[in-house]
């Protein structure tokens, strides 16, 4: 076995591991930039087109219907809410967003949660809705799934 001479090796070992230290600095940036951006990306029109095609699939198992196309009408976009504090002074009541300290002195609302976008309306043609009692469960199931009142959904043949 030989020696190893580490006072003449250190050097090497001391810039090998900056380089390690470095590259791991550096990946895991690029990996919570990513993870950043991907939360923030919110694309309304694949949100519709995937509650249509689900709305479909779940329509057309229902008996006696077939050729299903449904579209859905958002009210809003994503939504967010945010920390507040409310006060009441002098008999009126003082609403205040909580704000957090941020990069480069910047102070932004505390986001306690976001939720889906409100969905305006929902429209089905089908075969079969020209049948009372299908018409009625395919209102029932787009009611229930999407947590709409009869009024905001529309079917017909």
């Amino acid at each position: 076995m030989q020696n190893i001479n580490f006072k003449k090796n250190l050097p090497i070992l001391i810039i090998l591991l900056s380089f390690g230290i470095i590259f791991l600095f550096f990946s895991e940036y690029d990996s919570n930039k990513e993870v950043k951006s991907s939360q923030d990306d919110f694309d309304e029109e694949s949100y519709t087109l995937q509650l249509e095609e689900r709305l479909c699939s779940i329509i057309e198992e229902i008996d006696g219907v077939s050729e299903v196309n449904v579209m859905v009408t958002l009210e809003s976009g994503k939504r967010y809410t945010f920390a507040q504090e409310e006060k009441s002074a002098n008999g009126s009541d003082i609403t205040t967003f909580l704000m957090t300290e941020g990069e480069n002195g910047h102070s932004s609302p505390i986001l306690i949660e976001t939720g889906a976008p409100k969905i305006k309306g929902v429209s089905v043609v089908c075969h079969g809705a020209e049948n009372a009692l299908i018409r009625e469960k395919i209102l029932r199931l787009v009611a229930g799934t999407l947590d709409l009142t009869q009024n905001k959904i529309y079917v017909t043949q």
